[in-house]
């Protein structure tokens, strides 16, 4: 610029050619963008977003568009200048304009595949922010690449679902990296997750096979790599869940450029199902084999020409050959001249399309039968008749035949009457009744024994004791460990506690626990047998009360009784030696019979206060040599010289009370001696086992009991006729009877007059002492092993 001239330039002309330049400039780079905008092979478009009343993209307007624009969307780009998107496209969907609007404002540039359906097209857009409310997208027509990709995902799952329905599953493996490649189906026949890589198979494939199928499978494998040689097996694999398959896996070499063997690729079809088709068939097969094979028919198929093609094995015990030969042979080789020539008319109706029934007299090799047969033709699709099956029965066995189906209908009958009324019983019982499991659940109960622990039936089905009665399910889990153990039964357990039937209130049972076994000797359950015994025990207890009382009574009144008898006794002494000179004789006899009479009166009291105490508790146990008991039994006894006492046999050592049996044998050996009639005389005593129990005799040769003593004898205060001359209370065999049945045992007489007098007593060969037992394998205060009526007997 040029101060002298006020700012105006000094060479006007040089600065407007340089703005013409500029222009001229200006004006190619135009052309050349315009060009370049013209000729670009994507589609550019310059847009504005329109926001609705809440400031949401609504819509966009599209400011300028090039060729590819109209070329790439089929849209004229003079119409789409200025213009909407919704005016040019009223269905297009709200993703675009949502996702151009993302772009605006938050300016963050994106990529995307997207579709427009109203064009049917696939567009690759990138778009970016040019200003306040405008944004540039550039974008490439997809179309053709995206339905190619849509045919290879449909093929792919075209491929996919054949394999699915053909149970067909296809693999690959690298064998230098152990890479398998599995097909979807492949998964789903392993029953692996298709998400997890395919396990390889050095590392993985054993887990996938059974041991004999993987040995086969390996042996294939390593023959491929080697030769190059396919294989086709039939494996079963098994599933990570334990399920196992059967597929037939097929394997071929793959090979690479030069020809070497890289690694396999194959095939694995599922065919479990029609492996288990198969084996259902061939156990249905053999199902009817056996039965075909075990009627008492003869049972066959013959073919147009004559030959067996099937035979039951009735065949070989008629015609005395075996069903190999059989089929494939003809009729008249089988069946011999004579009866091919009677029953050929029959087989030529029936090949005529006829079912034939007859009746004949068939001469076979072992004789002639009357038979009745049915011969049924088989066709074929176009009515032809390929064969005919034919039944032949025996009459004469058949008519045994029916006589055992008689039998059979009427022992089943039995045996449903016997069912019916076991399970009447079981139901009804008076006592409880149980079946439980291996584990103690119950399987089965009673009303009975539901009544006893106050629970429903059904609600005790498959829950434990714990569940159900709490109190008692220690005992049980011991008891059941027990059985499960030994498989031997626990008898006469007594158990105590609670049930809900009774809150509060404590009840007895005596339980009998047995196991339930299978054929092969194996404990499968147990049955528990339940007797209430709450009355009976507290009845006992009352009894026991009872008696102790009776006995301290009976004590008491023995004491009480024989002191004022030993005061009479002593009395009538002085009486005698104060007055002796002044008593007449006949005065001296009465004083000496009352003396006999107190002391009569004194062996009946001691006789009763024995027997109150026969039969009671039995407290010392010890090992007993009953030859050495009798023989010290004996030497107590006043035995006359004439009489002569023998002990038969050896006599055993028993584990018992040696008091009550030593009183026993003292009060048998004694009458023996003292009511013998004669002064030489014999008495014999044997022993015999007979099981748990050991048989004592006392024999004598004396001079017998009447029968119509044999009961009374054993009674209080009974005595035998002829036994007036001798001192006796008539308590001593009752005496003996209650100890001998207090033990458990049985005491019995045979005799007649003048045939002497034969006592036989049973002894259990092992007591034990009847204490309180702590439960051998219950908790204390829970249960034991009750004693029962008679002492429990150990082998």
């Amino acid at each position: 610029m040029n101060q002298e001239t006020g700012g105006q330039s000094a060479n006007p002309e040089r600065e407007i050619q340089e703005l013409r330049d500029e222009l001229q400039t200006l004006r190619r780079n135009q052309a050349r963008f315009e060009n370049l905008f013209d000729f670009m092979l994507e589609g550019f478009g310059l847009a504005e977003i329109l926001f609705d009343e809440q400031g949401r993209p609504h819509d966009y307007r599209l400011l300028e568009v090039n060729p590819a624009f109209g070329q790439l969307t089929g849209i004229n780009p003079e119409e789409a200048k200025a213009r909407t998107a919704r005016e040019l496209l009223p269905n297009l969907e709200p993703f675009w304009i949502e996702t151009f609007g993302e772009v605006v404002l938050t300016g963050e540039p994106t990529q995307f595949e997207g579709y427009v359906r109203e064009l049917d097209r696939w567009f690759d857009v990138r778009a970016y922010r040019a200003g306040p409310r405008k944004f540039i997208h550039l974008f490439n027509d997809i179309t053709r690449r995206k339905r190619a990709e849509q045919a290879s995902h449909e093929r792919e799952t075209q491929l996919t679902e054949a394999q699915r329905l053909a149970n067909l599953g296809s693999w690959e493996w690298e064998a230098a990296t152990d890479t398998v490649t599995w097909s979807e189906e492949m998964y789903r026949i392993a029953g692996i997750d298709s998400s997890f890589p395919a396990p390889g198979y050095f590392t993985e494939h054993p887990r996938l096979y059974t041991p004999e199928s993987l040995k086969q499978l390996d042996s294939a494998v390593k023959a491929a790599l080697q030769t190059g040689l396919p294989y086709e097996l039939d494996l079963e694999l098994v599933r990570p869940n334990g399920d196992t398959r059967w597929v037939l896996a097929r394997g071929e070499a793959r090979r690479d450029d030069r020809g070497t063997i890289i690694g396999l690729r194959g095939t694995v079809l599922d065919f479990t199902e029609r492996k288990r088709t198969e084996e259902a068939l061939w156990r249905r097969e053999r199902q009817l084999r056996l039965i075909t094979d075990n009627l008492p028919v003869l049972i066959a198929y013959v073919d147009a020409e004559e030959r067996y093609r099937f035979a039951n094995r009735t065949y070989e015990r008629w015609l005395n050959t075996s069903t190999a030969r059989i089929v494939g042979s003809k009729m008249e080789d089988i069946l011999g001249r004579a009866a091919y020539d009677a029953i050929k008319p029959y087989f030529d109706r029936a090949l005529g399309g006829e079912m034939v029934r007859f009746n004949a007299l068939i001469p076979y090799a072992g004789g002639s039968r009357e038979v009745e047969s049915v011969l049924v033709p088989e066709t074929g699709p176009q009515g032809q008749v390929q064969g005919v099956f034919g039944l032949i029965q025996d009459l004469s066995e058949m008519e045994e035949y029916k006589r055992s189906m008689r039998y059979l209908r009427e022992s089943e009958e039995r045996y449903r009457r016997q069912a019916t009324e076991l399970e009447t019983i079981y139901w009804n019982a008076p006592i409880g009744l149980i079946v439980f499991d291996c584990e103690l659940h119950f399987q089965r109960i009673n009303d009975r024994m539901a009544a006893i622990n106050g629970v429903p039936a059904e609600a005790h089905i498959g829950k434990t004791p714990r569940e159900v009665v709490p109190e008692l399910a220690g005992v049980a889990d011991k008891l059941a460990q027990r059985i499960l153990s030994t498989g031997q039964p626990v008898l006469n357990f007594e158990i105590k506690g609670e049930t809900p039937a009774h809150p509060g209130v404590e009840r007895f049972w005596i339980e009998h626990w047995l196991p339930l076994k299978d054929e092969a000797g194996k404990v499968w359950g147990i049955n528990v047998v339940v007797e209430e015994i709450t009355d009976r025990k507290r009845n006992e207890e009352a009894l026991r009360r009872a008696n102790a009382e009776l006995q301290q009574f009976a004590y008491v009144a023995s004491h009480d009784l024989r002191a004022p008898l030993r005061a009479v006794s002593n009395l009538s002494s002085w009486l005698e030696e104060d007055l002796s000179s002044q008593l007449s004789g006949e005065s001296r006899q009465q004083l000496q019979l009352l003396r006999e009479r107190v002391a009569l009166m004194d062996a009946l009291i001691t006789g009763l206060l024995a027997y109150a105490r026969a039969g009671g508790q039995t407290r010392h146990i010890e090992t007993v040599d009953c030859g050495q008991l009798v023989r010290d039994v004996i030497k107590t006894l006043d035995v006359p010289e004439g009489l002569h006492i023998r002990i038969a046999g050896k006599m055993p050592r028993l584990i018992t009370d040696r008091t009550k049996l030593q009183q026993v044998f003292a009060n048998l050996i004694g009458n023996a001696i003292k009511y013998h009639d004669r002064p030489a005389g014999h008495v014999w005593i044997s022993t015999a086992e007979t099981g748990e129990w050991q048989e004592f005799t006392i024999a004598d040769d004396g001079p017998g009991i009447p029968p119509e003593y044999h009961e009374r004898i054993f009674e209080v205060f009974q005595r035998g006729p002829g036994t007036e001359t001798h001192e006796g209370t008539g308590i001593g065999l009752a005496v003996t009877k209650k100890l001998v049945e207090g033990v458990g045992g049985h005491l019995s007489v045979e005799s007649a007059p003048h045939q002497g007098a034969t006592f036989r007593f049973t002894w259990p060969k092992v007591m034990e002492a009847e204490i309180a037992q702590s439960a051998l394998i219950g908790d204390a205060g829970i249960g034991g092993f009750a004693p029962p009526r008679q002492p429990v007997l150990r082998k």
